[in-house]
């Protein structure tokens, strides 16, 4: 399989992802082979350093580095958030300029836009955080109507309906699935 060594092309802002240059190293004919990506494979917007799998990705980004998106609308209104990681679509969706965010799963901090140091993993966890910080949620919409700061929660809706909580941490299928407010 080829490694992807050296980008060269044009901004992913142009809408035009035939107009992008890739150059690989391929293994087997031990030499450099230059291809055109065909969708929004991998962008690199003036030294940004983006790795893409899909198209609607990341296509709003100004100035934010070392962000990866795999999967449609995954980090697309990013502007100047830098070191995320959003993999399902709509993952990170509406990030503007939060940063060192993970999203694991389709719809995983899908509303966040200013929230940092979040871990999302699994279906539509922590989709509704918008600016919370340090938040943890794995599993299917574990914290998902979280919007404030430093929860954990681990299982099947665990911290569902945490709103406004701070401070809480829930193990296990629908723990404290409707706590709202309550705190550490």
């Amino acid at each position: 399989n080829p490694v992807v060594h050296q980008i060269q092309g044009q901004s992913v802002q142009n809408g035009n992802p035939a107009d992008k240059d890739v150059w690989v190293w391929d293994n087997t004919a031990n030499m450099w082979k230059h291809r055109q990506l065909l969708t929004t494979d991998i962008t690199d917007n003036d030294g940004l350093h983006f790795v893409t799998t899909a198209q609607q990705t990341v296509i709003n980004n100004t100035s934010g580095i070392n962000n990866t998106a795999v999967g449609r609308s995954t980090l697309l209104n990013n502007t100047i958030g830098t070191n995320n990681s959003a993999f399902g679509h709509y993952a990170l969706y509406a990030n503007t300029t939060g940063f060192n965010n993970v999203a694991v799963g389709a719809a995983s901090l899908t509303l966040n836009t200013i929230g940092t140091r979040n871990a999302a993993v699994g279906y539509g966890s922590l989709y509704n955080n918008t600016t919370g910080n340090r938040n943890s949620a794995f599993g299917y919409f574990a914290l998902y109507n979280n919007t404030t700061n430093n929860n954990n929660a681990f299982g099947y809706k665990a911290l569902n309906a945490n709103t406004t909580g701070v401070n809480n941490s829930a193990f296990g299928h629908k723990s404290l699935l409707s706590n709202t407010i309550g705190t550490d």
